[in-house]
């Protein structure tokens, strides 16, 4: 007997919502004629271009505080110690059939990630939600820390 796959399993708390039923709720009470009325075009640039605003203001070094009691978004960056929490340097490691970790000499040993400060959140099981930066985003992050030296909160 074969043993169904988790793989295709959705998890029961998942609630995915996208551009599209955003703005079909956004469009909900709007009429035709209002100046509030726009098309799903200008509503998906005018949503990327304040995205992207939040992102470089973030990566500036800034903090942006979400509306609503949902708590902030900003860098932070962490002092690693040699062989804890640092990535190995695989290609390097089978060299010399030895473990390497990547040193972060670039940025003299701090890690560096964005964080989501659920401090002041007001809403239910804010602990069962995470924050995760897109690709993109993360090598953004990436070449301000090599190129600007932007110094963001440690912690």
């Amino acid at each position: 007997m074969n043993k169904p796959s988790r793989k295709g399993k959705k998890n029961k708390f998942q609630n995915r919502h996208y551009l599209k039923d955003m703005y079909n709720f956004y469009i909900s009470d709007k009429e035709k004629n209002s100046s509030y009325y726009v098309d799903s075009k200008l509503y998906r640039q005018i949503l990327n271009d304040y995205i992207s605003y939040i992102i470089e203001s973030v990566l500036d070094g800034s903090i942006f505080y979400m509306p609503s009691g949902l708590g902030s978004i900003y860098v932070f960056k962490k002092k690693v110690s040699p062989g804890y929490g640092m990535q190995p340097d695989w290609e390097l490691s089978r060299k010399i059939d030895k473990v390497v970790y990547h040193l972060n000499e670039h940025s003299n040993g701090y890690k560096y990630n964005f964080k989501w400060d659920k401090l002041p959140c007001r809403f239910r099981n804010h602990r069962m939600y995470r924050l995760t930066m897109m690709r993109g985003v993360k090598r953004a992050l990436a070449k301000y820390i090599k190129k600007l030296r932007i110094d963001y909160i440690e912690e």
